[in-house]
């Protein structure tokens, strides 16, 4: 199941639920060759999936996936991501993590065709429970859609406040 629109997952109305029909994975999800991962650990997991849902959501305004045509403008050095989820507020929290949506803004550091890393030290950051959460870049007015959450960096000091491994969603 999953819901929409939810800031607190307490105060869930029946309306924004959803059942999961299919879950398509990626058919190569972590089993690309040859592919070098660097001391972060950025390589090419292909860690992206596509839930179909039971029924469309008609009553919530879609994010669009950012296009090919500004990947290269938009995913530059220090710019400005928001990534959100209900996960762990830091390693030390309860393991079920947070009924509330947190959400923060953090910077691009670099990336590869499939993969980015955003955050870092002394910056805001994703930690367990917030995989597969969504991150936006806002280009003028609109809001994309530009990626997922998958892992932490390997080469981190702390597991939850070093930065993130993010899956790129444009060329998916």
């Amino acid at each position: 199941e999953v819901v929409y629109g939810a800031l607190d997952l307490g105060r869930i109305r029946s309306e924004q639920r959803r059942t999961i029909s299919t879950i398509v994975t990626h058919g190569q999800y972590m089993k690309v060759e040859n592919v070098p991962y660097d001391t972060a650990g950025i390589g090419q997991n292909n860690d992206i999936a596509v839930m179909l849902l039971d029924r469309a959501i008609e009553d919530y305004p879609a994010i669009p996936i950012l296009p090919q045509s500004l990947a290269a403008e938009v995913m530059t050095a220090g710019r400005p991501l928001i990534v959100s989820g209900y996960g762990l507020t830091s390693i030390d929290d309860q393991p079920m993590g947070s009924s509330k949506l947190y959400y923060a803004e953090t910077p691009y550091v670099r990336g590869t065709k499939t993969e980015f890393i955003a955050g870092g030290e002394g910056k805001s950051d994703t930690c367990n429970g917030d995989s597969g959460g969504p991150v936006y870049a806002r280009v003028g007015q609109t809001l994309y859609l530009v990626g997922e959450t998958s892992r932490a960096v390997e080469d981190g000091q702390l597991i939850c406040g070093s930065g993130g491994i993010y899956t790129l969603t444009t060329p998916y």
